[in-house]
């Protein structure tokens, strides 16, 4: 028995020998490098059009394997971009993929090319599939947008500048078929479109066809024989014009109804909210006027509506008179804008034909009263060396500074030591303890007020309505960075972090290499400090310094450069990470922050990798907000993308035509922003009240 299990199991193996020899090898699927070639090098486009524009090629990566699902991706970049790190990409089919002039376009905007300026651009193709990817080769080719052969029109007549074709606005097209204008039509007056604005060759021009059934129709006019019929409007207003000189249509539509509609917007008390921005008036549709109160030193300017930021008037810095305005309507013309040297109640009058602007103001400055706090002050009951409270309407006064508790106080019109009326005192006849009058005669009470608590406090006095507010300024922490940054050992210069909750403290900047720097809890005294903790064993831990005696460990980097540090006085850990924003393309939010639309005052975002962007700061609740890929600049920019599921995903736009469309918070706060570049996701995180 023994012998033939034996025998039986030598028979097993020599089966299991064979049978592993004819099992075919495993398959191994590898891809080739495809072969890419384009059919045109050099495009000059007259016009954008569905009309195939160039044809790219490549060859079979699988090498004929019809089993292997390959997924392939044309990548087009600037010519610049060598690393393709700005492509746009295109998932395409089979071997080949045709562009037209309008995908060119769109392709060309996406990586920012000027296709009016002629740009190289490169592509190339990567193809993969089961876990393995290969690139082609990298053409070339260039574009370039010819615009000789565009006819350039103006519209003539009805317009600010009359029957003077040498101050008309040039029509805008794209494309030399497609052209638009926007501005005021006065109504009852004729008006067509030349084909020049020398003044002097009238002809050719688009006039009216007398002979269609439809008024709105377009006729060229080429020989004087032929009829000047015109077009007009019933209401004058803003409108917009739109001409197809192929098809002969033309569409006249009002940008509002009636009269156009204009909305001062900056320097008012809804700054650069749009939405809030309250509406002129106007009896004609040509002069607009509008009183209320305007701050002294911010820009402001008239806008046409309020769902867009163009058209608009602005102030004209080539006139000689400062308040002449004119028409914007392109965002490439320059943004500037008006300003008044003191806070006050002015009437601001437009007129948009002569475009001249005035600012009147509602007030003498040189009648406002002069008022000075005294009694329980440091200056105590010496007038002559009280400070004068600040105003900036004549109305409302404030002054902070030190109140001692338990002393009386009162305001004198006057320092000059000799003269104690008029002053403002407290009505004791008042329900309320905090409400003023006039004391203007002697045998009138000289009844005061006083604080219970020695504290710096803010103080305002309404002498219109007679209210007097007095509130306890609240002592807030304060880190101060010194040692390796700009301001070295120089206490007074240190620039303060920012903190939102007394907890959390942030900082950005420059740090010399291998210098000491901790941070102060003043700018006047040296103690108390955040220093280093020598006994931790984690180098970025601090340690809370308040004697003289502990040890003035500090920190150090060892490379110089910019940095973000982020300290928590309650858990003594700090951040010190370098910032690499400078590297990337810059982003700016702006809207709902404490700057409204005003760009040049943003600020920018960080990032580490040039795809996440963070900005920590105020967001104020319902009002919109986008992010700005310039601080000179409204496109391109990152909005909302109306037609996503997620309310919080952004589109990139860089076309006027595109949506404007935005985002809010419901809850003002403050808010850490978030916007991914790449995955166009953006997220709104509140970590504090507004203090």
């Amino acid at each position: 028995m023994k012998k033939t299990s034996f025998v039986l199991a030598a028979i097993a193996a020599v089966v299991m020998i064979f049978v592993s020899s004819c099992k075919e090898p495993e398959d191994v699927f590898e891809l080739t490098a495809p072969t890419l070639s384009v059919d045109n090098t050099t495009l000059n486009i007259d016009e954008y059009t569905d009309d195939v524009a160039l044809t790219f090629t490549w060859t079979d990566a699988a090498e004929g394997r019809t089993d292997v699902a390959l997924q392939t991706m044309l990548m087009i970049a600037k010519g610049d971009d060598t690393g393709f790190s700005s492509c746009t990409d295109l998932m395409v089919e089979g071997l080949s993929k045709a562009l037209t002039f309008n995908e060119l376009r769109d392709a060309a905007a996406a990586v920012k090319a000027d296709l009016n300026q002629g740009e190289k651009l490169l592509a190339k193709v990567l193809v993969s599939a089961e876990g393995k990817t290969v690139y082609s080769n990298v053409v070339e080719f260039y574009a370039i947008k010819s615009v000789e052969g565009y006819e350039n029109l103006y519209p003539i007549g009805a317009m600010a500048w009359g029957w003077d074709p040498t101050q008309a606005e040039q029509m805008h097209t794209d494309d030399g078929v497609v052209y638009t204008w926007t501005g005021m039509i006065n109504a009852g007056q004729d008006f067509k479109f030349l084909c020049n604005n020398d003044g002097e060759n009238w002809i050719p021009s688009y006039n009216r066809d007398a002979e269609a059934a439809e008024y709105w129709t377009l006729y060229k006019k080429t020989e004087d024989w032929q009829p000047d019929t015109q077009f007009k409007v019933d209401r004058t207003g803003q409108y917009t014009i739109t001409l197809n000189i192929k098809d002969l249509t033309i569409s006249c539509e009002p940008n509002s109804e009636g009269f156009g509609k204009l909305y001062p917007i900056g320097a008012m008390t809804w700054g650069w909210n749009l939405e809030d921005a309250e509406e002129m008036e106007t009896i004609d549709g040509i002069t607009y006027t509008w009183t209320g109160e305007i701050t002294a030193g911010l820009d402001f300017k008239f806008e046409c509506q309020k769902t867009a930021w163009q058209p608009s008037y602005n102030r004209d810095e080539n006139a000689e008179n400062y308040w002449t305005a004119y028409y914007k309507t392109f965002d490439w013309q320059p943004d500037t804008q008006w300003r008044v040297e003191t806070t006050g109640v002015y009437t601001l009058t437009i007129n948009t034909q002569t475009l001249l602007v005035s600012a009147e103001p509602q007030f003498d400055p040189a009648d406002w009263e002069t008022i000075y706090p005294i009694g329980a002050m440091e200056w105590g009951w010496d007038p002559t060396k009280a400070e004068a409270m600040t105003t900036t309407n004549g109305q409302v006064y404030t002054w902070t500074g030190l109140i001692s508790g338990g002393a009386d106080f009162k305001f004198l019109c006057n320092n000059d030591g000799e003269h104690w009326i008029p002053s403002y005192n407290r009505d004791e006849n008042a329900a309320d303890y905090w409400v003023a009058y006039k004391k203007t005669e002697d045998w009138q009470p000289d009844t005061q007020w006083k604080v219970e608590e020695t504290a710096t406090y803010n103080v305002t006095l309404d002498i219109v309505n007679l209210t007097l507010a007095v509130e306890k300024v609240v002592e807030r922490p304060m880190l101060y960075p010194i040692g390796a940054m700009a301001w070295g050992w120089n206490l007074e210069e240190a620039q303060p972090m920012t903190s939102y909750d007394d907890v959390n403290f942030h900082w950005a900047g420059a740090i010399a290499a291998d210098n000491d720097f901790k941070f102060m809890c003043s700018n006047k005294e040296w103690i108390p400090s955040y220093n280093r903790d020598e006994n931790a064993a984690d180098y970025w831990t601090l340690i809370y310094r308040d004697q003289s005696w502990m040890p003035d460990t500090q920190f150090k980097v060892q490379e110089a450069g910019d940095y973000i540090i982020d300290i928590n006085t309650e858990a003594l850990s700090i951040s010190c990470v370098r910032d690499h924003t400078a590297e990337f393309p810059l982003i700016y939010p702006i809207g709902a922050m404490a700057w409204g639309w005003n760009l040049d005052q943003a600020e920018h975002m960080y990032t580490q990798d040039g795809e996440t962007y963070t900005w920590t700061g105020e967001v104020k609740a319902n009002n919109d907000f986008k992010f700005m890929c310039s601080n000179t600049e409204w496109i391109p920019s990152y909005n909302r993308d109306a037609n996503a599921e997620d309310e919080w995903t952004a589109f990139y736009k860089d076309q006027d035509w595109q949506p404007d469309t935005q985002f809010k918070v419901s809850e003002a706060g403050i808010y850490t922003l978030t916007l991914n570049v790449k995955t166009l996701k953006v997220t709104a995180e509140k970590i504090a009240e507004v203090r």
